[in-house]
């Protein structure tokens, strides 16, 4: 899978200009992301622009590879895990409710996809007051987790 802009071409061949590019398959990496619940929620081979970042979802909200546009900067694999699950949220964005419950479950496992507990902790200071909330809530499982697991 690959992220690029199309620069021409004609008969047989384009040009295009690659800004990263990630395998999809095997080993996957990918992280589980909230969409807009206004966005088109297309199942298969999404690309999004948002607040000037190319967004590339392979499958419902498992995002493969983000490109910064401003800082020409591109997120792919095994990267792409360390970014926030909330990247297409502003302050008034209505969160998914597909999105929300695939990242509840992953979150505080080790599955493929599940939100770093660093980024859940940046995200209490979120501008959407949506993602503050949930963002408390799975940091306060996280807690409650850890404490059942370890004893402590």
């Amino acid at each position: 899978m690959a992220l690029a802009e199309g620069l021409g071409g004609h008969g047989f061949y384009r040009h295009y200009k690659v800004f990263g590019s990630t395998n999809g398959d095997s080993p996957r990496s990918y992280l589980l992301v909230v969409r807009p619940d206004s966005q088109p929620q297309e199942r298969y081979g999404q690309i999004c622009l948002i607040d000037g970042k190319l967004i590339g979802l392979r499958f419902d909200n498992q995002c493969y590879m983000v490109h910064d546009l401003a800082t020409g900067r591109f997120y792919g694999f095994e990267e792409v895990e360390k970014l926030s699950p909330f990247l297409m949220l502003d302050a008034t964005t209505v969160l998914n409710a597909a999105d929300v419950a695939s990242i509840k479950e992953a979150a505080g496992t080790t599955a493929m996809g599940h939100p770093r507990k660093e980024r859940l902790e940046e995200a209490a200071s979120h501008p959407n007051p949506n993602v503050r909330r949930l963002a408390s809530e799975f940091t306060t499982e996280l807690r409650s987790t850890t404490k059942g697991a370890g004893g402590g």
